[in-house]
């Protein structure tokens, strides 16, 4: 391995033996070598970190951080980061699989357009079987993606290769978003005036669940996205006092919101219906008045698809 790798991937694992044999093979297997995978088992309490040793005895551009306690994602990335030695720094989640050229191509994209400083790309979405599911539409030019922002994170997170500037520039993620935290860092990186555009190209096999745990996660995930919109608009950064608050506030959110639970719910089954495309989203409009979340969220994306 070169002593100074072009990229640095940054992984976190916690409890993810089913998947991240795969996961980690797809990195070491990419067609562009000069790398360095730097892995950080976040307090996992099943058979990870013993995979992540194993494979780490076979390629020694694995460079393994062992935690004995969960401390979330922004944290692990975080730290990861302030030891990356690549000029890009690229993402990868534990459960997913990386298309073999992914690094090829973004290097690729990234050296041939200089003023960008974060680029992504397009997944298709995987059972736990890995049948494929659907495919993203994520836009492509920063004009759009700007447009986008202001209704949803118009970049698939796990296909991110930043330039290791842009992140030593925002200061990495903030811990205080557990979830969302890739949309508070676009969000910031558009207000700081950092180019962003995403590849047409599938990247990235992106591992989707349907487990109740995963429904309590996107539930959270507005939650937090809501508030990095306010945080976007507002043009502020967090002190010390509006974080603690904001912790609290969020604890209650997670755990109170029942009405909110329904109607995001209730609004998922009808987007999903056989029936044209307007008329869905104006029912699911309708419907989201149950809770004010759900109904800000489809108000912004309502209006979004009536200016296509």
């Amino acid at each position: 391995m070169s002593t100074s790798p072009l990229i640095s991937v940054v992984m976190s694992v916690y409890n993810n033996e089913d998947f991240l044999p795969q996961a980690i093979k797809s990195i070491v297997s990419q067609s562009y070598s000069n790398f360095e995978f730097i892995i950080v088992n976040d307090g996992s309490t099943d058979s990870s970190k013993h995979i992540i040793i194993e494979w780490q005895k076979t390629d020694d551009r694995i460079i393994f951080i062992d935690r004995k306690s969960n401390k979330g994602l922004p944290y692990s990335l975080n730290e990861s980061i302030a030891i990356a030695k690549g000029k890009y720094v690229a993402r990868m989640d534990s459960d997913d699989v990386a298309i073999r050229d992914r690094f090829e191509k973004q290097v690729g994209f990234l050296e041939g357009k200089p003023e960008v400083d974060i680029v992504g790309g397009q997944v298709t979405h995987i059972d736990s079987k890995g049948s494929v599911l659907k495919s993203s539409k994520q836009p492509l030019s920063f004009e759009e993606i700007k447009l986008i922002a202001e209704f949803a994170c118009p970049v698939n997170h796990p296909t991110y290769m930043v330039k290791k500037n842009a992140y030593v520039k925002l200061e990495g993620y903030r811990d205080v978003f557990i979830y969302a935290q890739d949309y508070d860092f676009i969000l910031r990186a558009i207000d700081c005036n950092l180019i962003i555009e995403n590849m047409p190209d599938i990247l990235l096999q992106y591992r989707s669940s349907t487990s109740e745990r995963s429904t309590i996660k996107i539930h959270r995930q507005l939650y937090l996205g809501r508030q990095a919109i306010k945080l976007h608009k507002e043009r502020v950064k967090f002190r010390l006092e509006s974080v603690k608050t904001f912790k609290k506030s969020k604890r209650t959110m997670f755990y109170a919101e029942i009405l909110f639970s329904f109607s995001w719910n209730l609004r998922g089954k009808v987007l999903e219906m056989e029936i044209p495309r307007l008329a869905t989203y104006i029912f699911a409009f309708f419907l989201s008045l149950l809770h004010y979340e759900v109904f800000y969220d489809s108000l912004r994306g309502l209006r979004l698809k009536l200016r296509k």
